[in-house]
């Protein structure tokens, strides 16, 4: 019998639910990945108001993040810092969004004493920790997404740097490009579990 159906010969009712075989994937990252909502490149933001530049007191742009949360930048930096931080969260969610869309994505910051010392997701494939490059406090920025189609996801091969078990996040993930903003340089996702600059890391459960 289908699901929303009483009777073979009814016509099928919609209803709001999931499969149930969820997957539960949170991705770690020191790159700057946060919804701050700011979309528009400086050069465009600047252009569609006629400035040459933002300054404190006369030039100013206010946004509001995903959060509800107003920030008003005034130099060009913060500006292009918060619009390299929406980018790469983009950037993040369209890499595993290529194999099957989410179903829920949510998005938190802190920070952490130590990147490379403790642990910071608990039973993350090949190390929990970031490179010794993250040796001290560090930005943390933390991506939870829900699948309903398991077992599209899985985060990685452990050694074999290759997909051919299924989607291997970690893998698919290394090398993604990425903006830098003036507190950190990165410029590529780093997973590599013997590398110094890994600077992403991540782990799946079936529950939550």
């Amino acid at each position: 019998m289908a699901y929303g159906q009483t009777n073979v010969n009814e016509q099928a009712r919609g209803g709001e639910f999931l499969t149930g075989n969820l997957n539960f994937v949170t991705v770690a990252t020191t790159v700057p990945a946060y919804p701050t909502n700011v979309k528009a490149p400086l050069a465009q933001a600047l252009k569609a108001r006629n400035w040459p530049n933002l300054l404190a007191g006369s030039r100013e742009i206010t946004v509001v993040d995903a959060f509800g949360a107003s920030t008003t930048y005034n130099t060009n930096a913060g500006y292009t810092d918060a619009y390299n931080t929406q980018e790469n969260l983009t950037t993040i969610v369209s890499t595993f969004s290529t194999r099957a869309n989410p179903v829920i994505v949510s998005v938190s910051e802190a920070t952490v004493a130590d990147g490379s010392g403790p642990t910071i997701l608990a039973n993350a494939v090949n190390s929990d920790t970031f490179g010794s490059n993250f040796n001290g406090s560090q930005e943390v920025y933390t991506i939870k997404f829900v699948t309903e189609v398991s077992p599209s996801y899985l985060v990685s091969s452990a050694s074999a740097d290759t997909n051919e078990l299924g989607y291997q996040l970690l893998n698919v993930m290394q090398g993604v490009p990425v903006l830098a903003t003036t507190a950190v340089s990165a410029t590529a996702i780093e997973t590599g579990s013997g590398s110094a600059a890994r600077n992403t890391i991540a782990t799946i459960s079936n529950f939550l």
